[in-house]
């Protein structure tokens, strides 16, 4: 009986291609023998965890490496033709933020620290250095901060799913009032006109001129 000659493993794609460490991703490989006990993934050589394996994917554990990772999937210590996948690294911690954060023109981050329902925390949004990922208390005073978006303007326009308020702010930390009695104010979006939308969780999009004049443009179903 003649055992048939191994071949290289390769890889059709990986999804996603930017990834964390502990997240899963998906390689997909030409047809691969899964009788075979070693079955290795890594990246940079980092030994990833396989957490399912078929004949054509395989689902594995993203290791602690970080930045550009050549990945890499051996077969009976054969190893085939790298694929390659961006993997990111922490940059601050203890935010608590709820909604994505928001960048401006200059790279610096802004990410709203929202704290338990009703409760005020000692900062309501921070802003990350962009050279030097250092942390830094910019705006406080607003209970449960959600959304936050950067306008055309440089404005930080900042929901506050406590009180339906939308709150604005300019780079000094100078705060008004924006728009008020939205609900459960929670995501933002900008338009290219400068228009906000605002999500909120009882059911309404809410849309605001540059003047701070509401709108409800549509109702969907009440969101927890």
């Amino acid at each position: 009986m003649i055992r048939p000659t191994m071949k290289d493993v390769v890889i059709r794609s990986i999804e996603p291609r930017v990834a964390l460490p502990g997240g899963l991703v998906r390689i997909f490989v030409d047809r691969i023998d899964t009788s075979m006990p070693d079955i290795t993934v890594s990246f940079n050589s980092h030994p990833a965890q396989l957490v399912g394996v078929s004949p054509d994917l395989i689902l594995a554990r993203v290791p602690p490496a970080q930045g550009r990772c050549s990945v890499t999937v051996s077969l009976e210590k054969r190893t085939g033709q790298p694929s390659s996948v961006y993997v990111g690294s922490s940059i601050a911690t203890e935010v608590n933020a709820v909604g994505n954060p928001a960048a401006d023109r200059m790279g610096n981050i802004y990410v709203a620290s929202s704290g338990p329902r009703g409760a005020s925390v000692p900062f309501s949004v921070y802003r990350i250095a962009a050279h030097s990922d250092l942390k830094e208390p910019f705006l406080a005073d607003i209970v449960n901060a959600t959304g936050i978006v950067i306008g055309p303007d440089d404005a930080i326009y900042i929901s506050s799913r406590h009180s339906g308020t939308i709150y604005k702010s300019d780079m000094n930390k100078n705060i008004e009032k924006f728009a008020e009695n939205l609900g459960i104010a929670t995501g933002l979006a900008l338009d290219t006109e400068g228009n906000l939308y605002v999500g909120d969780r009882s059911g309404p999009i809410h849309k605001i001129d540059r003047r701070g004049k509401d709108e409800v443009i549509c109702e969907i179903e009440p969101s927890v």
